[in-house]
């Protein structure tokens, strides 16, 4: 493409060269007819004109190739005697070779003049360019401002009406669970509403504290099966129609992770739970763990419809929430649990990422720094440590 064009270019020029050949000729045919009554400085003059326009068009090179060709043409028709070609001598002489050097030395100058007009008004393009550009950094930079103003008014709204609301729901929930009894249906759904509220309510305290860089990390070496074990305890009576099925390998060393209990606990808790809302009813949940490399991977599957890929990423960001409408009107949630996973994740050193490679499966990984359990604990008895499968 770039050939193309300079091969146009050439083009232009050299048609652009000839024309100006062109009126160097037909000013001569005019000339000549009466050159006896124009005097040879009058001609010279017209066909410096010539030159300059060809040098102000083409540039240097194609003007000192007009004023040369004016030369002979001035030489051979205006110069006694006429239409001969011997050297002229004497005044002459001088009078040609100062028309030739000032015509080379106004192509010159013009070329220079020009080449200074093209730089002055690239550098203008360019400041308006410039002028341009920090105008729209500057309207970025003021909304980014704004945006991370409205964004720490959020924060600080988000804790403050979290915070305000988890004693009062403490109350409430209290005297809700003093107050039912086995036939009070009523006071029976209170209570579960107010555990569904609580819920939320300690889910925008985490994630305010979480953006607030608040919210305590105690990294320490646990195998694999103390996680395993804890998740599957607190999920046993959150899984509605579902089965829960969890390994871990029951030969060679002891898979272990430096990890903050608690806090991983939350984050398998949290994928249990959701492949429990979104799977299909009466299938199995998968929960199992290897290592690779120098991560521990905890796995958890469930069979459903997979989630799109457009919302791969998205489902990890604040109030974002996979599906349709309708599936999320069914299903209780305000989308924090899987971008406070991820950031509970993170602040341990380790990933949480969507997988899967069957549009009826949802894989979601738990990856933690590995740790060799028996440098860990050099000192535990490592027989007495017996994985399970459930």
């Amino acid at each position: 493409m770039r050939a193309e064009r300079s091969t146009r270019s050439r083009g232009r020029a050299f048609a652009l060269w000839l024309a100006w050949v062109a009126a160097l000729a037909l000013l001569v045919a005019l000339l000549v007819p009466s050159r006896e009554q124009i005097e040879q400085t009058h001609a010279a003059l017209m066909m410096l004109l010539i030159v300059l326009g060809a040098s102000a068009t083409l540039g240097f090179a194609a003007g000192v190739s007009i004023a040369l060709l004016a030369f002979a043409l001035l030489s051979y028709y205006f110069e006694f005697p006429l239409d001969t070609l011997d050297v002229p001598k004497g005044v002459d002489l001088i009078e040609l070779t100062s028309f030739l050097i000032v015509a080379v030395v106004a192509a010159r100058l013009l070329t220079i003049a020009r080449a200074r007009a093209t730089l002055a008004e690239t550098r203008a393009r360019e400041i308006e360019r410039l002028a341009v550009e920090r105008t729209a950094l500057a309207t970025q930079a003021a909304q980014a401002e704004g945006l991370a103003e409205a964004n720490r008014m959020k924060d600080a709204l988000l804790a403050a009406v979290s915070h305000d609301l988890h004693t009062p729901l403490t109350t409430i929930r209290a005297l809700a669970g003093r107050r039912s009894v086995s036939d009070d249906t009523d006071w029976a759904l209170v209570q579960q509403e107010t555990d569904r509220l609580s819920h939320l309510v300690r889910e925008l305290l985490d994630y305010s504290r979480i953006r607030g860089g608040a919210l305590p990390v105690h990294i320490e070496t646990y195998p694999a099966e103390d996680l395993v074990g804890a998740v599957v305890r607190e999920c046993t009576d959150r899984l509605s129609t579902h089965t829960l099925h969890s390994s871990v390998p029951m030969t060679g060393p002891v898979l272990a992770g430096a990890f903050d209990l608690v806090l991983s606990k939350r984050v398998l808790v949290n994928l249990v739970e959701n492949a429990a809302k979104y799977g299909t009813a009466h299938t199995t949940i998968e929960l199992h763990v290897d290592r690779a490399s120098d991560m521990l991977r905890f796995t958890v599957q469930n069979q459903g419809p997979a989630i799109a890929d457009v919302d791969r990423d998205r489902i990890f960001e604040p109030f974002t929430r996979a599906g349709s409408a309708l599936t999320q009107s069914r299903i209780p949630g305000v989308g924090l649990g899987l971008a406070i996973a991820r950031a509970l994740t993170e602040a341990q050193g380790g990933t949480l990422e969507l997988q899967h490679n069957d549009p009826d499966i949802t894989r979601f990984v738990l990856s933690l720094p590995a740790r060799d359990w028996s440098d860990a604990a050099p000192d535990a008895d490592q027989d007495s440590i017996t994985p399970r499968t459930s």
